[in-house]
Formats: C-alpha cells, structure tokens, sequence
C-alpha cells in the first residue's frame, strides 16, 4: 500500500485481499487477516527477528520480541478453522503455503518459551545442586523443545517454499556441466551461505531459513548436541562450559558445511492434515482431568518465571501446554501466569480463574 497517494481502509482492503488470495468469502479467513495485521504488521520494528531455533543455542538467549506471539496463534488457528469448516480448498496453493508459514512462527514462538524454562531450571540447578528434580526437568523439557524441532520440519516438509532441497540443487545445477570437485563447491557454498556464513563463525546463521531439511539436519542436531553438554555437565554436578560447549558446536557446523547431499526437492505430506495434528497438540489442548479451575482466586507469587520475562504467548491454550511440559509447574492462572508451588495458598482475586496441576 505503500504507492498508493490516497488513505486507505485497511479493514476494507485486508478483506478484499482475503477474498482475493483464497477465492474465498469467508469471515473466518477475513478475520484472521485482521488478527495478522494486529498481530504481525503493526509495529514499530527496531531490527529483524530471529528466533531461537536458529540462533547458536545457549542457556543465556536474547528476549527480544517484535509480534503479538497471542495473536499470532489466534490467527492460525482462524486459519485452520477456515479449512476445517470447508470455508476455503484446502488443496489452495496460497492457503497451504499461509498454513505453513504462519504454523512456522507459532511453533519457534513456544520453542522459545519452553528455553526460557531450560534456563529456568538450570538456574534452580545451580543454588542447589544435589536437587535431582531440576535435572529431571532439564531432560524432559529437552526432549519437548527437540519434539518441536522435528514437528516443525515436518511442516515444513510439506510444501514446496520451504525446501533446502531446492537451494542445494540449484546451486549444483548451476555449474553442471563442471566437474564433481566444483560441484561439490558450489554446494558448500550453499550451505554455507545460510549457516557459517564463513569459516570462523564470524557473523553465522545470519542469512539462517526456517526450512525442511536444515531444521531437522542442522538447528535439530545442533540443540540436541546443546543438550547433551547441558545434561552431561548437570549430573556430574558440574556449571555448563561454554568455551567446551562452543567449540564441539564449530567442529559440528564446520563438518555439516563440507558435507555432500541431496535434500527432498519435492514436498512430503498434506500441509492442512499436519497443521490439524499441531494445533491439536500446541494451540488447542483441551482442558482435561488433570486440572481442577477455581474462580476468583490466585496463587501470589511463586511465578515459574521468576526474574525472567514472562511467556511471550498468553494464549491459555498454550499456556497448559507449557504448564504439562515441566514437572516443576503446579498450575496457572487465567491471565497466562505459571506457578511453581502453591505454598501459602489461594487468595482473593476478582475475575482470575486458576487452574491447579491434580498430578504431576
């Protein structure tokens, strides 16, 4: 809109334009497009957002934060509705690949709340230290955050936007008529180009993709190698080496840069089958027998999150989620809050709703 000399409705034009880009008048997609605009668009960016997925994994990691991470789910969840209730085809070119891209950022959002609970729990680690409890966390809450990684390229899989395959043989293709070695070159420079960036990790992951193939070869292997120091280190009773951690985490990369390998150049999967099995699982778990609500009160203090910001999303939906996948979570409150004990007990507070943990 930017051309355009005159003011523009932008309710108006963001329903013209989901007409437009799914053939389809649906209020449900028309809505979800307001909820992006509100969610995605309207801000004042500073820089470009980069999630954690991609981002050399640590336990101490940037919280900066430029989207409506509430909204964000809100409006893919319209958008899978919309499918759902067989208000647009979901076979549309533009409704899987919105599917796809918006079920993308859903996915590294709640990655990157579940790492702020790593770092949660490796804390609590520290200041006692013969506490198996926080080590038990710290491998559960890895096993979550690498299950999401692998999800999150299944997606990916499934449309052809989001293939590394494509980048790696195109650049093979380019110098096709050379020989293997200059084959082979052009292939690392590929794959440099979106991890390294260099050899010495001097500006790396700067041109980092959310795409199949990198997500599961790369980001997955990279944080489970992260892991792996983190868990190693905890039960021997011994604070996470960076330096150590840093340089096994180079002589990976380094090694996955000089690899040679096709990646799928073709999509696998319906993107609207596995979009339904994420929202499931991350966007709508249904309330269970596992918790008991209770009106009008909350637990003061005892934020899980303590000293930390809190979860980005407040979608209450996502917030069980969180809650089921740490041990160390007793409950949460209607206002998104996550609690780790109930010691001193309820108290008044008009219009909360809390939601106690009944077993562990």
């Amino acid at each position: 809109m930017g051309w355009r000399a005159d003011k523009v409705n932008v309710s108006q034009w963001l329903m013209e334009y989901s007409r437009r880009r799914y053939n389809s008048t649906s209020k449900i997609l028309q809505q979800a497009w307001s909820t992006l605009y509100q969610s995605a668009y309207v801000h004042n960016f500073q820089w470009a957002f980069k999630s954690k997925i991609e981002t050399p994994p640590w336990l101490d990691m940037s919280e900066s934060q430029d989207i409506n991470t509430t909204g964000l789910v809100a409006a893919w969840k319209l958008l899978y509705k919309a499918g759902l209730m067989n208000e647009v085809d979901q076979t549309l070119g533009t409704y899987q690949y919105d599917l796809v891209d918006v079920g993308r950022q859903c996915l590294a959002n709640i990655f990157c709340d579940l790492q702020k609970m790593v770092k949660v729990a490796y804390v609590v680690w520290l200041k006692d230290k013969q506490n198996l409890t926080s080590y038990v966390q710290l491998q559960h809450l890895a096993d979550v955050m690498l299950e999401v990684l692998l999800r999150l390229d299944n997606l990916l899989q499934s449309n052809t936007n989001f293939l590394l395959g494509h980048w790696i043989a195109d650049a093979r293709a380019s110098v096709a008529g050379e020989s293997e070695d200059v084959q082979d070159r052009y292939e690392f420079n590929a794959r440099n180009q979106v991890t390294m960036w260099g050899y010495r990790d001097n500006v790396g992951d700067y041109a980092a993709k959310h795409w199949a193939g990198l997500v599961d070869s790369y980001y997955f292997n990279r944080w489970n190698l992260f892991f792996k120091y983190v868990t190693t280190n905890v039960s021997n009773g011994s604070p996470v080496n960076q330096s150590a951690f840093e340089a096994a985490r180079i002589t990976f990369e380094t090694t996955w840069n000089y690899e040679v390998g096709p990646f799928p150049t073709k999509p696998c999967g319906d993107p609207f089958t596995i979009t339904q099995e994420l929202v499931s699982k991350y966007a709508d778990v249904p309330t269970s027998s596992n918790y008991k609500s209770f009106t009008d009160v909350d637990i003061p203090g005892h934020d899980l999150f303590a000293g930390l910001d809190a979860p980005w999303t407040h979608d209450l939906h996502q917030i069980r989620f969180l809650c089921d996948s740490n041990t160390a979570c007793v409950g949460y409150n209607s206002q998104g809050g996550l609690k780790n004990s109930t010691s001193g007990g309820f108290q008044p507070a008009k219009g909360t709703v809390f939601f106690l943990k009944l077993s562990m």
